[in-house]
């Protein structure tokens, strides 16, 4: 699972509300925390992923780079508008809503995994 992290989204307030490392770690999955921008762009090309998590703003973007063999994007919105959260959800198979406790988290995550072996 490949988290992007990016300074000027919203994803550093969601991890400020949950430890986003600890809770996939102890669930068995492998993640990788990124925040600079070539770095993400490295790792993406890199690929490998099943997952990639980065804010809203940055989902579309991500999903462009990578074209068709591009990993499951979750866009995850801190603190987002019903409509913004209902027109998200048409968009992608999976949308985490922030802040959230980490249990809710996880499963969100593990719905979205879920959804790759279908």
């Amino acid at each position: 699972i490949l988290v992007y992290a990016n300074p000027d989204s919203t994803m550093p307030q969601t991890m400020a509300t949950v430890p986003v490392e600890t809770v996939l770690l102890k669930a068995g999955y492998k993640p990788t925390i990124i925040a600079d921008p070539d770095e993400f762009d490295l790792a993406l090309s890199q690929g490998g992923w099943d997952l990639v998590l980065a804010d809203l703003n940055d989902s579309a973007a991500v999903r462009a780079q990578m074209g068709d063999e591009a990993p499951m994007v979750v866009p995850v919105m801190y603190a987002p508008t019903k409509s913004d959260f209902k027109q998200a959800k048409q968009e992608y198979e999976s949308v985490i809503k922030a802040p959230v406790k980490s249990q809710r988290f996880l499963e969100s995550v593990d719905d979205a995994v879920a959804m790759l072996g279908e």
